[in-house]
């Protein structure tokens, strides 16, 4: 029988999704409407750890390469990416259909419009047997050696020295390492050893949060832009270590199996093909609100922002529900049960 992936887990699936549309908010919305705003710096520092989280979890529960997932997977990436093109055909009077575009949003690795995680993580997905293959089979301290190899390519090569093949953690080097260390964290149960120190964890997730966001608003711009910089990048140290704890106070959240919440964690990954696709960016991010509101209403803004995630939520799920039910029909000619 599968094995059920438990309810905490996909709570922390649909928080994660939430924090990055909260993000993205934050980086197209917010960030041009109050310019050089330390407060937006720190916003977006704290905000920023979701997709590591992601990967994490990807990694500690494993990727289960098959022909019939990865075609479900780039079906889904099509649905959206053509779906969403001649929605924006029939809605938006500034984009005209055109075959090339159709064609263009068909080619889930090579569209000029595709979204960027979509295309690391088919990466990883297709390298995750080689991937298991070294967590299942290596002893502890050569997978610990091969995860170190990983750190330094994606820290110091990366991170530090900024080398021309990543500059911002978004590739598949990066991936893998974070791959091989939620595997290492479910190998040797080093989840049980944070259960004992979780009230340790939880002291210091917040601790960190609270120290960064006012050492980022308060400490003068050049250490407040240091402290930004070891956080933020998706291959910096920082947002690894906010990831992982993160990851343990969820994981040890007690949270009965829910199928509501299971069904709707599912389709989480819907939410980040809608809000990030390039013909609905500006009707996300950039509404006559947003023009118009006052630099003093806050709060308002934050409403605002918060209306407008859970709109993209639900309307995430109608679409998905509907994807759902074409791939089910076209499922069986290429699939036999």
């Amino acid at each position: 029988m599968e094995k059920i992936r438990s309810s905490n887990i996909e709570v922390f699936r649909i928080f994660l999704m939430f924090v990055i549309v909260i993000h993205h908010f934050v980086l197209y919305s917010v960030e041009p409407f109050y310019e050089n705003s330390a407060v937006v710096d720190a916003l977006k520092c704290v905000s920023h750890f979701g997709v590591i989280a992601f990967v994490l979890i990807s990694g500690y529960f494993g990727i289960k390469l098959n022909v019939e997932k990865f075609f479900r997977i780039c079906f889904q990436v099509l649905f959206f990416s053509i779906g969403l093109y001649l929605l924006a055909v029939l809605l938006n009077e500034n984009v005209y259909f055109s075959l090339k575009e159709f064609l263009q949003n068909g080619l889930v690795f090579t569209n000029k419009h595709a979204y960027w995680f979509i295309v690391v993580y088919l990466q990883l997905f297709l390298l995750s047997p080689l991937l298991n293959c070294a967590i299942d089979n290596l002893d502890k301290k050569k997978l610990i050696y091969i995860i170190c190899v990983f750190a330094f390519f994606v820290f110091y090569m990366s991170f530090i020295r900024h080398s021309p093949y990543s500059l911002d953690g978004k590739d598949i080097v990066n991936f893998s390492m974070i791959y091989l260390l939620g595997g290492f964290l479910r190998k040797y149960d080093i989840m049980s050893c944070f259960s004992k120190k979780f009230k340790f964890c939880v002291i210091a997730l917040f601790a960190i949060l609270s120290i960064l966001c006012i050492c980022i608003v308060l400490l003068p711009k050049l250490l407040s832009d240091w402290i930004y910089f070891i956080f933020y990048s998706y291959n910096s140290p920082g947002i690894i270590v906010l990831a992982l704890l993160f990851f343990v106070l969820f994981f040890f959240w007690k949270v009965d199996n829910n199928l509501l919440l299971n069904k709707v964690a599912a389709s989480v990954f819907a939410v980040y093909l809608l809000h990030e696709n390039v013909y609905f960016h500006s009707m996300i991010y950039n509404d006559v609100f947003f023009e118009n509101i006052d630099k003093n209403s806050v709060g308002l803004l934050f409403v605002w922002i918060m209306l407008k995630t859970v709109l993209i939520f639900l309307v995430a799920f109608i679409l998905d529900y509907v994807r759902v039910f074409v791939y089910s029909l076209i499922k069986g000619l290429f699939f036999k049960k």
